[in-house]
């Protein structure tokens, strides 16, 4: 892969997968190769009371729990996950999922 390469080519070889998850893939390109969003969504997640580690880098479709899959996880510096992202776009979020994820960060 180019340092050039568009999001449309990055996603264009899974067009037949469901388009939640294309969708949630060009969000962690976008997040992996551009520092400028990394540093906004930092920001968002920062206030006075609370410092959290900066994310480096982000993963899609996180398999390393067999009870859930969050869509999003995003690591620090020492590749410890700080942050998930459930993405939806048709769909409602499934009672008590994101206390699924959260015990599995």
């Amino acid at each position: 892969m180019t340092a050039n390469q568009s999001v449309l080519a990055r996603l264009s070889p899974w067009f037949y997968e469901p388009i939640e998850d294309r969708g949630t893939d060009a969000l962690a390109y976008i997040l992996n190769k551009s520092r400028a969003c990394r540093e906004e969504l930092d920001g968002m997640l920062r206030d006075d009371d609370l410092d959290l580690p900066r994310i480096v880098s982000v993963d899609t479709q996180d398999r390393s729990s067999l009870r859930s899959r969050p869509d999003i996880v995003g690591s620090d510096q020492d590749d410890k996950r700080r942050l998930m992202v459930e993405v939806k776009f048709w769909a409602v979020l499934q009672p008590d999922q994101a206390g699924r994820y959260y015990e599995k960060l």
